[in-house]
């Protein structure tokens, strides 16, 4: 009897991996922009913790972190929250579009990716 693991030629770190991006990283995701803008240096690397610690229980067998990034496909984890606050201030992204429902009466936006970009560089100054 063929199982599901042995034709698709899964790996525990694949499986390891998939469960930690569905369960793990939206629940840290949860509410980002309101509060990753205001963390100090020190909270950002506590919180990249959790992913180092995640990734070398995976990945155990490779030494760098960088390396381990590599290996599941993802992205630091300041990196991965930046990215949900650059969505979030992005004034076009499709949740707020999927509330208009006649495409012609949606109001023109005219702020630029470098306005939210400014915004992001300017909160991430905040020193302990």
């Amino acid at each position: 009897m063929n199982s599901w693991f042995s034709n698709k030629q899964v790996t525990i770190q694949t499986l390891l991996v998939t469960m930690y991006r569905m369960q793990i990283m939206p629940a840290i995701s949860h509410s980002a922009p309101a509060w990753f803008p205001f963390l100090c240096d020190y909270q950002r690397e506590e919180l990249e913790k959790s992913q180092k610690l995640a990734l070398h229980m995976i990945f155990h067998n490779l030494e760098h972190y960088e390396d381990r990034l590599a290996a599941a496909n993802l992205p630091t984890l300041c990196e991965h929250l930046d990215d949900v606050l650059r969505v979030t201030n992005n004034h076009d992204h499709p949740p707020q579009n999927l509330l208009i429902t006649n495409p012609k009466s949606r109001p023109k936006r005219s702020v630029s990716s470098n306005q939210s970009d400014f915004y992001i560089s300017q909160t991430r100054t905040v020193k302990c």
